[in-house]
């Protein structure tokens, strides 16, 4: 990602849990955007976002309908894990969208909160007495985020932005590695959908985003439908995906075998026109054969290979061994094994 900046992209690092990011964003005066309890920031997952010159009003209101109804629904399910949204919720978060995009509701979960606390008529007819109890229930859910330990980060209006200009924009979730993983997993639900609405922008820039834990954040299947959207519309949005794996044997966490849950996320790797491979455990080797085919000698060699050293496959080309050299001032600021060596 450093050598990228050289070049012009500009990085997003969507979640940074162990703040290894950090000294690298300040070192290159760079944003670092904190988000948990006691940062003061608050992150929208409902902003609009800024509508690209190309794009007309009214397609540009469907699209932010579109991420908004799925920044929902993520929140949702999030919060309620191993649950999905019935029939008459998904009703709902519609009738939401569409009195957000009515200004008849301001576009923040506090709001969204408070409209279902008192829905129109209208829609309880809707419902009909099969359904009655879905605004209650979408209420209850997202009213964690306004009251108790989740409240006042992801609530209301955001009071920080997206950097355009800074060379790299790290938001750095060190201060809720250690929290209920709901709460990670709401930051990364949140952070997802706001950096989403910058990309959007079409305002010329060419971005990397790294999801410096992709395994996670793919837990959650609407973050994966939001992921699969963002490596289908790389080209123009002119953004480059980066998800990292500790290896492929975590995308067995995902749903059943043969879910729809899992082949998104199996799916999401294979489009990936890129892949980098470090050494691989015994227990990856069958996921790699059937997702990145390597030949046997190469297969051999993943099992080995010293830390840093990858095998890189770029499209169809042969696969290259790259082993990575970084000058004494960059070391500095990207290694992370102090820790571990002593």
């Amino acid at each position: 990602m450093l050598r990228e900046i050289g070049w012009g992209r500009q990085v997003i690092v969507s979640s940074d849990p162990k703040g290894e990011w950090v000294p690298l964003a300040r070192a290159l005066s760079g944003q670092v955007v904190a988000v948990g309890p006691g940062s003061g920031n608050v992150i929208n997952p409902l902003d609009e976002g800024t509508r690209p010159p190309d794009v007309d009003p009214a397609t540009w209101r469907g699209l932010v309908g579109s991420r908004r109804s799925l920044a929902l629904e993520s929140i949702c399910t999030t919060l309620r894990p191993g649950r999905v949204l019935d029939e008459f919720e998904r009703t709902v978060l519609d009738r939401v969208v569409e009195a957000i995009d009515s200004g008849d509701v301001v576009a923040t979960v506090a709001a969204v909160v408070d409209w279902l606390e008192r829905p129109p008529s209208t829609l309880r007819d809707e419902l009909g007495d099969a359904g009655a109890e879905a605004p209650t229930a979408l209420r209850l859910v997202l009213g964690r985020l306004v009251r108790g330990p989740l409240a006042g980060m992801f609530d209301g209006d955001s009071t920080v932005a997206l950097d355009p200009v800074a060379p790299i924009t790290v938001v750095d979730t060190s201060a809720i590695v250690g929290a209920a993983p709901e709460l990670r997993a709401i930051a990364q639900a949140a952070t997802s959908a706001w950096i989403d609405a910058t990309l959007r922008s079409g305002d010329g820039r060419w971005r990397c985003v790294v999801s410096e834990e992709g395994w996670d954040e793919l837990r959650n299947r609407a973050q994966a439908r939001a992921m699969d959207e963002r490596l289908r519309m790389t080209s123009q949005w002119r953004c480059s995906n980066w998800l990292i794996f500790h290896e492929l044997a975590d995308i067995t966490q995902f749903g059943e075998a043969g879910s729809a849950h899992r082949n998104q996320v199996k799916g999401i790797i294979t489009k990936s026109a890129i892949k980098i491979l470090y050494k691989q455990s015994a227990a990856s080797m069958a996921l790699l054969d059937e997702i990145v085919r390597p030949t046997q000698a190469e297969a051999d060699l993943l099992a080995s290979l010293p830390q840093g050293v990858g095998v890189w496959h770029i499209g169809e080309s042969t696969p290259v061994l790259v082993a990575p050299i970084a000058g004494p001032t960059a070391y500095a600021l990207i290694d992370t094994s102090a820790g571990r060596e002593g």
